[in-house]
């Protein structure tokens, strides 16, 4: 049986993963309290993920002041998460997916065995896939100034 294709107002599938604090975190541990950002690195080493997760960092004050938690998850192990997270002083978890599991629940599967697709996905607190962008480049998978509008008006929906 095929799985069902995650896009805009699929409901978003829990996990749980390890982050770069130890942790397990469970999608579900933000139910119902903060929408969140899901930005699934194309690997740990690739340097334009590097420079996406510091556009986040840099972002992570207007996104939580908009009630909404960022979590980056890496294809690869712990130890790979804790480095990307020193290196870069991340203030939310890095979570490392070292099956890439939780990649093909959201369709991001390796194109020809080898190029792993990145994705950005915004999950308000319902559960509920607000937006999603796909990327086989490098330089595609984070729209900064795209994925702050959705921010904005899904915080702005749920007002009243």
């Amino acid at each position: 049986m095929a799985k069902e294709e995650i896009k805009v107002g699929s409901r978003a599938p829990d996990f749980n993963l390890i982050s770069n604090t130890g942790t397990a975190i469970h999608l579900s541990d933000y139910y119902h309290k903060s929408n969140i950002v899901l930005y699934f690195m194309r690997e740990f080493t690739w340097n334009q993920c590097h420079q996406h997760a510091l556009q986040l960092g840099r972002a992570y004050e207007k996104l939580q002041a908009q009630d909404t938690e960022v979590l980056i998850i890496g294809g690869g192990e712990v130890k790979d998460a804790e480095r990307v997270a020193r290196m870069f002083e991340l203030p939310f978890p890095i979570l490392a997916d070292p099956d890439r599991k939780i990649y093909d629940f959201y369709g991001l599967e390796k194109v020809l065995w080898m190029v792993q697709r990145s994705a950005t996905v915004l999950v308000n607190k319902e559960r509920i896939v607000q937006y999603i962008h796909r990327s086989i480049k490098p330089h595609d998978s984070l729209n900064i100034a795209e994925l702050m509008e959705q921010v904005a008006v899904n915080s702005w929906s749920k007002v009243g």
